[in-house]
């Protein structure tokens, strides 16, 4: 059922059938090792030996290997949900940070179910908030903790009665949502025509402190350009140190997202990279590196001084991109990326490595209008 409504661990991708077939080919390889071995023929089958443990003890470590790997990745992913849920659960301002609604919001805005709903029996979604504005969040149980299964969603009237909606979760699927009226503190909820009840509770809130930030969210800066026929996204989330002495830079931390994509377009496969902690270098500009695809990445950037515009230049091994200016505003909305860690600079490197661990961000490409010269041209 996790597998259908929304995966939270990695599986291993070797098949039981395939060490039982290559057990099959040693033990017929034995056999024709001590064949040879009878009939006097004592080097080859040495050889033949050696070669059959070597296999095997190559694939043995491989198969460990793998089942290492996937049980390190599921503490990873297991990581990941927990810090998430925790984020936006921490305590009353985080939770109505994270869904425009008051821990005790009740009532209706406009005939909505506001508030916070538990489901009263194990279906596989747990939990939904209805914030004031009309959109709804949905949770599912995803290892020791919950997941929500894909973005704030716009709720709308019925045909007749209650509201619908269908929640998309990139690389699971959709579900359509049909709420009814309240009954008291039971709310009637059909997903994919499947009923179901939830109730009003409160929402579970862990009852933490934030942690002191010693980091500042400048915010997203955004491009898109046309080159030729593609549209160039540049996207950079920055954060700054706050906790500079009076004499000292603040050190300037960074994610970035850099795509071409056709104009109007839906990206759903963008690879963020973590910069980190750029350089400060003589000029004022500040410089990050990173590797991706197996290359050195760079890019160098100059912030505004009201921190509304950015103006970079990316660096790659093959090539200068033109300088370009990036403003203030996002084409990528990213909540794994916007809700990092500020308590230190240490806590948002963790979250980072264990949030963005075979993470993709998505957005919708603008379409952008031709230049007067292309307008111009003949068909």
């Amino acid at each position: 059922m996790q597998g259908i409504w929304g995966p939270s661990h990695a599986s291993s991708a070797i098949r039981l059938d395939i060490p039982l077939l290559v057990a099959a080919l040693f033990a017929i390889d034995g056999v024709a090792c001590s064949a040879l071995w009878r009939h006097g023929t004592r080097r080859p089958a040495l050889l033949a030996g050696a070669l059959v443990a070597a296999a095997g003890t190559a694939f043995a470590a491989a198969w460990i290997g793998t089942g290492f790997e996937v049980r390190r990745v599921n503490r990873v992913l297991d990581e990941g949900h927990r810090l998430l849920f925790e984020a936006k659960f921490r305590n009353r301002d985080a939770y109505r940070s994270a869904f425009g609604l008051a821990a005790d919001a009740r009532g209706a805005a406009g005939a909505l179910p506001v508030g916070h709903w538990e489901a009263e029996t194990e279906p596989v979604f747990r939990r939904l908030a209805v914030s004031a504005d009309g959109r709804i969040f949905l949770f599912y149980g995803c290892g020791a903790t919950e997941c929500s299964f894909g973005p704030g969603t716009r709720l709308e009237a019925g045909p007749e009665t209650g509201w619908t909606a269908t929640v998309v979760e990139r690389g699971v699927g959709a579900r359509t949502i049909a709420l009814g009226a309240p009954e008291d503190d039971r709310l009637p909820v059909a997903i994919d025509g499947r009923a179901s009840h939830f109730r009003a509770a409160p929402p579970p809130l862990l009852g933490e402190a934030e942690a002191p930030a010693s980091m500042i969210a400048l915010g997203a800066f955004s491009s898109v350009e046309r080159v030729r026929e593609t549209a160039r996204v540049s996207q950079l989330w920055l954060w700054r140190d706050a906790v500079a002495g009076p004499n000292e830079t603040a050190d300037l931390y960074a994610v970035g997202v850099f795509v071409h994509a056709p104009p109007g377009a839906r990206v759903d496969f963008a690879t963020p990279a973590i910069l980190g902690r750029g350089v400060r270098e003589a000029d004022g500009r500040w410089r990050f590196q990173w590797e991706e695809a197996d290359r050195t990445r760079e890019v160098r950037l100059r912030l505004d001084a009201n921190a509304d515009r950015v103006e970079i230049e990316l660096v790659s091994e093959e090539r200068l991109w033109p300088v370009h200016t990036l403003r203030a505003g996002a084409v990528f909305h990213d909540e794994r990326i916007e809700l990092a860690a500020r308590s230190s600079p240490e806590a948002w490197r963790h979250w980072l490595d264990t949030l963005l661990v075979g993470h993709f961000s998505a957005a919708e490409i603008p379409k952008l209008a031709k230049s007067p010269e292309e307008r111009s041209e003949p068909r």
